[in-house]
């Protein structure tokens, strides 16, 4: 799963003067509804940066420590993709958000944008289809092992992505520098 830079930027922004997610504004010119909206965006950040971090934690740990056999990173990495679709594509977020939205006109502008950045966020795992959800997660799962898992072979030798990207830098000879770009290319048709 990727992140959503728009998102994880809009959710750092604090609205009404807030420090951090966790200070309740203290701002006496915010309505009620607005009050109202902030509390929701700190409760959605709060638990957002937490299936975050395990998400991207997870991912790192499967572009990383890919061993042969061993499912124990990609089911990992599965589950932790899995609950923060089910957290940001949930119903009771969309309909929160659409909510909120319907009554733009009376939120700050920051607030439009961070509920409306909840929504794009949703809209790539909305939990109305979570078969199809979960299906893709396993889909990027199993390509992300295939792609940080494959084997480059370079005469006849397993290298390293480092290893053909500095012979593509430093070999004068094409011949080589070609063989070096084609093994470069075998991931491919994997």
């Amino acid at each position: 799963m990727k992140p959503n830079l728009l998102l994880a930027l809009l959710l750092a922004i604090p609205t009404h003067g807030c420090t951090s997610p966790d200070t309740l504004p203290d701002n006496p010119h915010s309505t009620p509804l607005q009050r109202t909206v902030d509390e929701y965006l700190r409760s959605y950040t709060k638990t957002w940066q937490r299936l975050y971090a395990q998400s991207a934690e997870a991912e790192w740990a499967s572009n990383t420590r890919i061993v042969e056999g061993d499912d124990t990173n990609a089911r990992r990495t599965r589950e932790a993709n899995e609950a923060l679709a089910a957290f940001t594509g949930s119903v009771e977020n969309i309909e929160t958000a659409r909510r909120f939205l319907e009554r733009k006109a009376e939120l700050d502008r920051i607030q439009v944008l961070q509920l409306e950045a909840i929504l794009h966020s949703a809209a790539e795992n909305p939990q109305t289809v979570p078969d199809v959800v979960q299906a893709k997660i396993a889909a990027d799962t199993r390509q992300t092992e295939l792609l940080y898992g494959f084997s480059y072979q370079l005469d006849g030798q397993e290298v390293s992505t480092n290893e053909i990207d500095e012979r593509l830098r430093k070999e004068v000879d094409l011949a080589r520098r070609q063989t070096a770009w084609e093994a470069s290319k075998e991931v491919g048709p994997t």
